[in-house]
């Protein structure tokens, strides 16, 4: 299974932690769920690079083979274009939950600044 804990402060999204596989296939097959959960997140970090203007050195990122955590600063997340990414992410992370909750879980995590 797939846990993915979305980061917020004030109503605000910083960031999120992706762990685990979502093993909707068995071990060598194709997964489809998994590869719908990396396409949202990986697919978060490029658009806050190409289209938010985000510097790599502002995201503060960790992958591994299974894991994808991305943080963003406050007062860097704190805009409207962001928010909307992560809007996006979240809305499809929602929607593969709905469908296959044996695979995927998804909590929101009120963090500090």
């Amino acid at each position: 299974m797939t846990n993915i804990i979305i980061y917020k402060n004030q109503n605000v999204y910083t960031g999120f932690k992706s762990e685990g596989h979502a093993d909707f296939n068995g071990s060598g097959e194709y997964d489809i769920v998994c590869a719908a959960i990396s396409i949202l997140t990986q697919g978060l970090y490029f658009s806050l690079v190409e289209n938010c203007n985000i510097d790599e050195n502002e995201i503060h990122a960790i992958q591994e083979d299974g894991f994808l955590e991305i943080k963003l600063d406050y007062n860097k997340s704190n805009n409207i274009k962001i928010q909307s990414n992560f809007e996006f992410m979240i809305t499809g992370l929602k929607l593969l939950e709905a469908q296959y909750s044996n695979h995927i879980n998804l909590e929101v995590m009120e963090v500090q600044r």
